[in-house]
């Protein structure tokens, strides 16, 4: 409730100040998230939307990728794959690398939460050694632990979990 508290707060300082800058001030994104976490999914997802808006507008392939990545994980299913792989291809040969790797292990989970095992292995591979090499530690650790969820908690096989993994129908904690 304090983040989104913050994150709300960072939002109303932005218009006072006439900014609508993601590259500057992406707390849209991280806003959707934690609204998502709340089950606000309707504000998630509409600020979500529209920070990609922005993004595509400002044009940067950080602020783009990083916001379809989030929209990605709020919309779930099919939908959210796909705007996953659009965040891959902005981020692609970018100098984005952390966000890509994001994107990459996102990807990657969602795709093995889609029951595509050995597609995912193919995608968690490179995004970890991309994260490896920006010496994001805990990014590389996300595969290993979604996995020993997977096998407590029985995610392999549902398809809902997409993107939802914070909420409480999919959370293994």
């Amino acid at each position: 409730d304090e983040a989104i508290a913050d994150l709300a707060e960072l939002g109303r300082r932005e218009r006072k100040w006439r900014g609508r800058n993601p590259a500057v001030f992406p707390y849209r994104s991280f806003l959707a998230l934690a609204l998502a976490a709340s089950a606000e999914h309707d504000r998630a997802q509409a600020l979500a939307t529209e920070e990609v808006a922005l993004a595509r507008g400002w044009g940067a392939a950080g602020p783009l990728g990083r916001a379809l990545r989030a929209l990605a994980l709020i919309t779930g299913g099919d939908g959210g794959l796909e705007l996953l792989g659009q965040s891959r291809a902005v981020l692609d040969g970018s100098g984005w690398r952390l966000e890509h790797a994001r994107t990459v292990i996102e990807l990657g989970a969602a795709t093995r939460r889609a029951g595509r095992r050995a597609e995912a292995r193919d995608l968690l591979r490179p995004g970890m050694e991309l994260a490896h090499a920006c010496g994001a530690r805990a990014l590389v650790a996300v595969p290993f632990i979604e996995e020993q969820r997977f096998e407590t908690a029985g995610w392999a096989t549902d398809r809902e979990c997409l993107g939802r993994r914070f909420s409480p129908a999919c959370r293994s904690d």
